[in-house]
C-alpha cells in the first residue's frame, strides 16, 4: 500500500511539472474570474431592479452565479481542462514512451485523474474567494445594497463544496473520453453537446440521470438559509466518478497503445 501511495505520488508531481507551461492553471483561475466578474456587474449596475429592501443581497448575485456556472460554463470548463491535461501526451505522441517507464500503468492513468480533481477543486475554490471579494467590494462601492450586514461565508463554502462533489462525475467522463481519443476536438464536441443537451431538456425528467446536469440540479432547490451537502444528484455524481474512473481503467489498460 506504502509502495502504491509512493507510485501515485510521483506520478502526480510528473503530471503537475508537464503542465507548468500549459493554460491548465490559468484557465482554472480565469474561468470562474470571469462568472464572478459578469455577476458583479450585473449586480452593480441593476441591482437596484432586482434586491428588495430588507432581504439578503447575497441571494441574487449568488443565484446569477449559480444559474450560469452550475449549468453550462462549471461543466464546459471540465471538458477543455481535461482536453488541455490529455492533449499533453496526444500531441507529443508519447504515450508508448510513458506506459514503458519503470511504474504501475494504473499510476499513470489515475495520476492525470487525480490532477484533474485537484484542478477543479482549485477552480471551485477561486469561485468562492472572487465571489466573497465581489460581496466585498459591493459593500464598498454599492453600500445600499446592504452586502455587509450578512455574512454568507459558511454557506458559500457549503455550496460551492456541494457543486464541487457534483462535478466529479464529469470529470471521470471527460477524462476518460480525452484519454481515449488523439482528436481533441471528439471529448471536447461530446462535453460541449452533452452541456447544452442538459440545458435544453430543463424540463425533462431525462436529466435526472444526465452527469452534466448534476451540479445545476445539486443546488437547484437551495437557499440562503440551510441546505443539505449531499441530495440525489450529488450522490449520482460520486456513483459515476467511481464506476467510471474504475471502469474506464480497465477498459484502456486491455488497449494497445498506439
Amino acid at each position: 500500500m506504502k509502495r502504491a501511495v509512493q507510485y501515485l505520488g510521483r506520478s502526480l508531481s510528473v503530471e503537475v511539472l508537464k503542465c507548468r507551461r500549459t493554460l491548465v492553471f490559468w484557465l482554472a483561475a480565469g474561468a470562474p474570474f470571469f462568472m464572478v466578474f459578469l455577476a458583479f456587474n450585473l449586480t452593480f449596475f441593476h441591482g437596484e431592479n432586482f434586491i428588495r429592501q430588507g432581504h439578503n443581497p447575497w441571494g441574487y448575485l449568488l443565484y446569477s452565479i449559480r444559474d450560469l456556472w452550475g449549468a453550462f460554463l462549471f461543466p464546459m470548463y471540465i471538458a477543455l481542462q481535461s482536453v488541455l491535461l490529455l492533449n499533453i501526451e496526444h500531441q507529443a505522441n508519447t504515450w508508448k514512451h510513458v506506459y514503458s517507464l519503470a511504474v504501475p500503468r494504473w499510476t499513470v492513468y489515475f495520476g492525470k485523474l487525480l490532477l484533474g480533481v485537484g484542478l477543479v477543486c482549485f477552480c471551485i475554490f477561486m469561485l468562492y474567494v472572487f465571489t466573497e471579494g465581489a460581496g466585498l467590494l459591493l459593500a464598498l462601492l454599492r453600500p445600499e445594497f446592504g452586502f455587509d450586514k450578512y455574512n454568507v461565508s459558511v454557506l458559500l463554502l457549503r455550496g460551492y463544496s456541494k457543486m464541487l462533489l457534483s462535478g466529479l462525475g464529469i470529470v471521470a467522463l471527460q477524462h476518460l473520453i480525452s484519454t481515449r481519443y488523439h482528436n481533441f476536438l471528439v471529448p471536447a464536441a461530446f462535453g460541449f453537446a452533452m452541456t447544452v443537451a442538459a440545458t435544453a431538456l430543463g424540463g425533462q425528467r431525462v436529466i435526472e440521470y444526465l452527469p452534466y446536469a448534476f451540479p445545476a440540479l445539486a443546488l437547484k432547490d437551495d437557499n440562503m438559509t440551510y441546505f443539505p451537502l449531499f441530495n440525489r444528484p450529488v450522490y449520482l455524481s460520486l456513483a459515476v466518478f467511481v464506476s467510471v474512473s474504475a471502469g474506464g481503467y480497465w477498459a484502456l489498460s486491455r488497449r494497445d497503445v498506439e
